[in-house]
């Protein structure tokens, strides 16, 4: 995907005129400071993808009512990079994950890891055998998941300044997304 700007002459019975380049091209040419989602030279965290997911894993804090709860999941974020590295419009894009329940089913408490995700209500909902079962008290589920969010949106924003993404050898805005991954550890 590139960018040219041709000078185009045009004939009129006047003396020619000459329409130029816009002015952010002018001199030099520049491209714009749109946000690209590919290019050649994407952008890198210093030291690659293991140094970020470390990065990563060294400053996301286990948000506590989601640990009390047994949520896991895992946050889809997207990010820019800019043209000097620095991190911006950090987005969820989405989330998904489990969380351990116990559900009555004929007269018998049972333990179940319910699937979620940020689709709303019914990812709360489990069936099995084609009889549903519902939680009854999804509140503090729904209260602990976007905190998953938050902690990764926070951790995300704090990252150090990237090897900007070039088009061109010109440095660029990139949009960027990753996903984090929040699992109990198993002791």
């Amino acid at each position: 995907m590139g960018y040219t700007v041709e000078q185009t002459i045009v004939q009129t019975t006047a003396p020619q005129s000459v329409v130029t380049k816009p002015q952010y091209l002018q001199g030099r040419p520049q491209l714009p400071d749109s946000v690209l989602m590919v290019v050649k030279d994407m952008p890198n965290f210093k030291g690659g993808a293991d140094s970020m997911y470390a990065f990563l894993g060294r400053n996301i804090t286990y948000p506590a009512a989601a640990k009390k709860l047994g949520i896991a999941g895992r946050i889809w974020m997207s990010f820019v990079v800019t043209k000097t590295g620095a991190i911006h419009n950090v987005k969820i894009l989405r989330a998904s994950g489990t969380v351990p329940i116990k559900i009555n089913r004929d007269g018998n408490t049972v333990d179940k890891r319910v699937q979620w995700s940020d689709g709303g209500d019914p990812s709360i909902t489990i069936s099995e055998d084609d009889a549903p079962y519902v939680v009854s008290d999804k509140a503090p589920i729904l209260a602990a998941i976007p905190l998953l969010a938050q902690e990764a949106t926070r951790v995300v924003a704090s990252m150090p300044k990237w090897e900007p993404g070039t088009l061109k050898g010109q440095p660029v805005n990139v949009q960027y997304q990753i996903p984090i991954k929040f699992a109990m550890s198993k002791k």
